[in-house]
Parts: C-alpha cells; sequence; structure tokens
C-alpha cells in the first residue's frame, strides 16, 4: 500500500491575483477532492502522494508570494492508519507547525 498523507486546509487572502495562483498549484500538485469558494479565499481537501505535511512544496509556494501580507495558510495533516496528525500555519511570513 502507498503511503499517502490526507489534509485539510483553509487559505485565506484579500490578493485575488495569489488566490489564483495558489488555486492552480493546488490541483495541479496534488488530488483535491473537496473545494469550498468563500469570500477572501478557500478550504478544502487533499491528499498527498507522501507520508507527511507536503512542506518543501508549500515552503516554495509561499515563497513565491511572500509580497503578499494578508496570506493565511492553515493545513491539517494525518494518517489513521498511522496516527500521524501535525498542524502547519503560515502567518505574517512564517510557517508555525503543532505536531502531535
Amino acid at each position: 500500500m502507498t503511503a499517502v498523507c490526507y489534509n485539510r486546509f483553509r487559505i485565506r487572502t484579500t490578493n485575488s491575483e495569489s488566490r489564483r495562483k495558489i488555486l492552480r498549484w493546488l490541483f495541479r500538485s496534488f488530488t483535491v477532492y473537496s473545494y469550498e469558494p468563500q469570500p477572501t479565499g478557500f478550504r478544502g481537501r487533499f491528499i498527498a502522494p507522501v507520508p507527511t505535511f507536503p512542506r518543501a512544496a508549500f515552503r516554495d509556494l509561499c515563497y513565491g508570494l511572500r509580497g503578499d501580507e494578508t496570506l493565511e495558510v492553515h493545513v491539517v495533516s494525518y494518517d489513521l492508519h498511522t496516527l500521524y496528525l501535525e498542524g502547519h500555519i503560515y502567518l505574517r511570513g512564517r510557517w508555525h507547525s503543532i505536531r502531535l
């Protein structure tokens, strides 16, 4: 069985160009199986083909959008088979992680 990581995300920004770039990147990079647009962003779920949170991919994405001061990224990564659970928040240009 291939290791996958399930992820719930919520992304907010007032910059419509950043929202467009992030959404396009998400659908190209991962298997998005739930997506709900909201007035200032979107939320949903995606599957990553790796056993843990795809940290490097998200850091590269946020580095490319570092001029957007309103960008907030919240991701909860989990796998019920291995009891893996992590939370990741990008806020004010920095990543913060919570591991359980």
